[in-house]
């Protein structure tokens, strides 16, 4: 029990560096009291906004927590959209089949032109990105 009250009191305190020490104690705890609290301090990650996950106040900063998050998820989904793209145009390139790369790379070159116009990198990096791609085509 003393042990418990250790961990709620690393939660309410916010005592996050010692994360891995208070993951390694809960692995070892069975008895039911002691996963209710377990349960506690995980939800207690951050103090925020109605139990939530944020710490911020005012109605427009909550609301702007909610469209970096929606604006995170879309921005990873579009990003690894690219990455899945060029790395399939990448290992065209590498199995030697000059019309399968062709198209492979038209679609990654379309894709990264598409990222670069959303915001996702820097048009430069985009061009960096499509001349290697294209070079390294080239050189099949």
């Amino acid at each position: 029990m003393i042990s418990s009250l250790f961990l709620f009191i690393l939660c309410a305190f916010g005592a996050f560096a010692l994360h891995s020490l208070a993951d390694r104690v809960m692995a070892n705890w069975t008895e039911s009291s002691d996963q209710s609290i377990i349960a506690f301090c995980n939800g207690m990650s951050t103090l925020g906004h109605m139990g939530g996950t944020t710490l911020a106040n005012t109605k427009s900063a909550i609301k702007r927590v909610r469209q970096n998050e929606k604006r995170n998820a879309r921005n990873r989904m579009n990003r690894s959209r690219m990455r899945t793209f060029v790395k399939k145009a990448r290992l065209a390139i590498a199995d030697g089949d000059k019309a399968m790369a062709e198209e492979h790379v038209k679609l990654a070159v379309s894709e990264i032109d598409r990222a670069a116009k959303k915001g996702l990198i820097h048009r430069n990096n985009a061009a960096r990105r499509k001349s290697r791609l294209v070079r390294s085509f080239n050189a099949m």
